[in-house]
């Protein structure tokens, strides 16, 4: 049985000034280390060349099919509208960006992108001050491994009265945009009878500063290069749980889409049945977490009119 519990730029002057930086946007995922401008095209329809820094901060691959950099703005052909000159607003990766690896002391992968768009034209003594923003939308995954620790009755006497502690279950994550924590009640796991109806406690939260929506979306949007997220989308993720010798027994629907409820720490509950052992028994769970998530970095440009 599954149940829901709620647990709950700087500006950059195009008037002679070094243009600044838009803020980094991290979140143990996918994270925008530089949204930049240079500062050679300072006056209206002179061009402005923005630059965009992405590097995977979390432990996850992050698939570049699956990902899509979008450059929103006040951009098209009106009079008061930038006009683009390099690049497209919705803009895809070459290869894959995978973690950081420890043990081979490789580097995270990264990726840059550049944009160029075109000043509006203005009268002199005018100016106009636009907000750009560089999006990053992408799927990824967090995961869970851990284990389940059962005793019989038996088991769990002879063991205290050797004066040993019980074992308890124990669940990691990995890093990502959301955080995962796991939890199994009742811990220790003691089965008096034939069999335990043990509860796996799964506490999401988005942690990562951007948006949640549903898996899979982005990789439809670069066909088209037309980001399209519906409010219904939001706050969504994918779970499946593989419990080894247990799946026979996993009572209720324990996968499939969940919802962040309000966007809030939601926790998903799961009951799984545990036959009694006749020793001590480690059982392993496997977790995964699959879902889109974007986030923002914000830059202002000002054009000011030519004399």
């Amino acid at each position: 049985m599954r149940k829901l519990i709620i647990v709950l730029m700087a500006a950059v002057l195009i008037a002679g000034c070094a243009g600044q930086p838009g803020p980094v946007t991290a979140g143990d995922g996918l994270a925008i280390t530089s949204f930049t401008s240079d500062t050679e095209s300072q006056m209206s329809n002179r061009t402005i060349r923005l630059f965009l820094e992405i590097e995977n901060q979390g432990e996850s691959v992050i698939d570049h099919n699956k990902t899509l950099l979008y450059l929103s703005g006040p951009i098209g052909t009106g009079l008061l509208q930038w006009e683009m000159t390099e690049g497209a607003r919705s803009m895809t990766i070459e290869r894959d960006l995978k973690p950081y690896d420890p043990l081979k002391d490789i580097p995270a992968g990264k990726d840059s992108i550049r944009w160029a768009i075109k000043a509006p034209q203005m009268d002199p003594g005018q100016q106009k001050t636009d907000t750009f923003t560089a999006r990053a939308y992408y799927d990824y995954e967090t995961r869970v491994n851990g284990q389940i620790v059962a005793y019989s009755e038996a088991e769990s006497v002879a063991a205290k009265q050797k004066g040993e502690t019980l074992e308890t279950s124990t669940f990691t994550a990995t890093g990502g945009p959301i955080s995962v924590s796991v939890r199994s009640i009742p811990d220790p796991v003691v089965i008096t009878g034939i069999d335990e109806t043990v509860t796996l406690e799964i506490t999401v939260e988005n942690t990562g500063g951007g948006t949640l929506y549903e898996n899979g979306m982005t990789a439809d949007w670069i066909k088209t290069t037309d980001p399209d997220l519906e409010y219904d989308d939001l706050n969504k993720v994918y779970m499946t749980i593989d419990a080894g010798a247990l799946n026979a027994n996993l009572q209720g629907t324990c996968t499939g889409t969940q919802e962040l409820i309000g966007g809030k720490p939601t926790a998903l509950t799961c009951d799984i049945k545990v036959p009694v052992p006749s020793t001590k028994t480690n059982y392993p769970i496997k977790i995964s977490m699959t879902y889109g998530y974007y986030i923002d970095s914000p830059m202002q440009l000002t054009v000011v009119g030519k004399r």
